[in-house]
């Protein structure tokens, strides 16, 4: 199957996209039905919502609700002041909304959390006797 290129060569649709922004998440493949309601973010007041779906771009990501009502990690294609269009899987259908159908059926997709301080990286056995090695050394001054 033939997949959608991205800006920078590569396909939409997989984890590895090149098209990465505020609104990507590395956790989900173009299509991917939402793992949990915490990767959406539900905005308090239908005012908050439209505010924010109205800001979203194309190629922004955003989870809409399908006709089973599951939501789907999607991809903004196309949009103008009243409609949004986005590719809703790996094989390129879309989905159109027109405005009057934005707030319930678009939420964004949320921010990934990243570890501000990931923990250190382990040393490999190797690394590890090598600088053993070099203690000794300098410890019979040898080195």
């Amino acid at each position: 199957k033939k997949r959608a290129p991205t800006s920078r060569g590569g396909e939409i649709g997989h984890k590895s996209s090149s098209i990465q922004n505020d609104t990507s998440r590395s956790d989900y493949n173009l299509g991917d039905n939402a793992l949990s309601d915490d990767h959406t973010i539900i905005e308090p007041s239908r005012e908050e919502a439209m505010k924010h779906i109205s800001s979203l771009k194309v190629f922004d990501f955003a989870f809409v609700r399908r006709t089973n009502g599951k939501w789907t990690y999607s991809i903004i294609s196309d949009r103008s002041e009243n409609m949004i269009r986005f590719v809703v899987d790996e094989n390129g259908r879309t989905k159109q909304l027109e405005r009057q159908y934005w707030v319930s059926n678009i939420r964004r997709a949320r921010a990934e959390v990243k570890p501000e301080n990931p923990p250190p990286r382990r040393r490999s056995s190797q690394a590890r006797r090598r600088s053993s090695v070099d203690d000794s050394l300098v410890r019979y001054g040898l080195d």
